[in-house]
């Protein structure tokens, strides 16, 4: 990097944490900025760890940590079918309010703050990575009942009122598929694999329930905060919508979000009955196994679809490192599908 390029990053981090301290300002308490860092994000979010002191009434300082999450360059160039940052914070706000394990959304950013479009919320302790949560001393015992909390915490979001939320797209299963379908044209020819899959899930969608409740849609390691108490906060909403609620629990048992540890069915760390355990005890519907069954193999060619647009999208010149790395993953979904629909029995679930 050039002495000029090294200047004007500094001058752009200087600017940047001057408007995160008079954000913080402006909060209630009249938080004084101790500083920030970013941290790991998205191609269409980053996230920025943001300290701040706060006096107490007896004039003690004490530091608060909050986590900006933040849009990446243009509204444009986002999915059709992520949501706004906004409406994110508006998911999160609720989802507390129903006792999901949440953070407290601090403040939408506006025009005025001069940091695009994004969010602050409260920073919650604990590990996303899977490899590290599988990995750590103090988070392992967690483990045991992880999947019950997991069907616990969904069963909640399920319950969620869909009034205010007129905004998320609706779906059946039949539409979903559809969809699923529409964009598995879109990113390549044909794969006798998928196209199995296909054929299966068609076969099957007429007898799924015509449930409608808010979904999550990514809801898996990655996207949950993990502690020595288990779940400690569900994140990253963007793709949720109102569909068939089984939808959620196929997609946590979907053996991509197992991370190679494919023996436990539920995230790499449960069981199915644990999961459903919880998930009936917190309020939920019943399930049968067929049923998410269903969703599993969906979740499975869903990823595998988007692992496919990837690997197009990154040979058509989209260069981003982490896309062509994952689209060379659509021919490990195929293993999984076949595993999944093996006719003997021989299954991932």
């Amino acid at each position: 990097m050039s002495d000029a390029q090294t200047a004007d990053e500094a001058s752009r981090k200087a600017a940047f944490e001057s408007k995160i301290a008079a954000l913080l300002r402006r909060l209630p308490g009249a938080l004084e900025a101790a500083g920030c860092r970013p941290l790991s994000g998205g191609a269409m979010q980053e996230m920025w760890m943001v300290a701040a002191k706060a006096k107490g009434g007896d004039g003690a300082t004490a530091q608060r940590l909050f986590v900006l999450r933040r849009l990446i360059g243009a509204a444009e160039t986002r999915s059709d079918f992520a949501l706004d940052l906004e409406k994110e914070a508006e998911l999160l706000r609720a989802a507390a309010r129903c006792g999901v394990p949440s953070p407290e959304v601090a403040h939408v950013l506006t025009p005025e703050d001069g940091l695009g479009r994004g969010y602050l919320m409260s920073h919650v302790p604990g590990e996303t990575i899977p490899q590290k949560i599988f990995k750590t001393e103090a988070l392992i015992p967690a483990l045991d009942g992880l999947a019950a909390q997991c069907g616990a915490a969904l069963a909640r979001i399920h319950a969620m009122p869909l009034d205010g939320l007129e905004f998320l797209q609706a779906f059946t299963p039949k539409s979903r598929l559809a969809m699923l379908r529409e964009n598995y044209e879109l990113t390549g020819p044909p794969r006798p694999v998928y196209e199995y899959a296909f054929r299966w899930l068609d076969e099957r969608v007429g007898a799924m329930p015509a449930r409608q409740a808010l979904i999550h849609g990514d809801f898996r390691f990655g996207n949950l905060m993990i502690d020595s108490g288990g779940v400690a906060a569900v994140l990253d909403w963007e793709l949720a919508h109102i569909c068939d609620p089984i939808e959620d629990l196929g997609w946590l048992c979907t053996p991509s979000w197992r991370f190679g540890r494919i023996e436990k069915p539920v995230g790499g760390f449960g069981d199915i009955e644990d999961l459903r355990a919880g998930y009936v005890e917190a309020g939920g519907a019943p399930f049968d196994d067929e049923q998410l069954l269903f969703w599993i193999v969906y979740g499975a060619l869903f990823w595998g679809v988007t692992c496919r647009g990837f690997a197009k999208g990154f040979v058509a010149g989209e260069k981003i490192v982490e896309r062509g790395v994952i689209g060379r993953r659509a021919s490990e979904v195929e293993i999984d599908l076949l595993c999944l629909l093996d006719p003997r029995g021989v299954r991932l679930c």
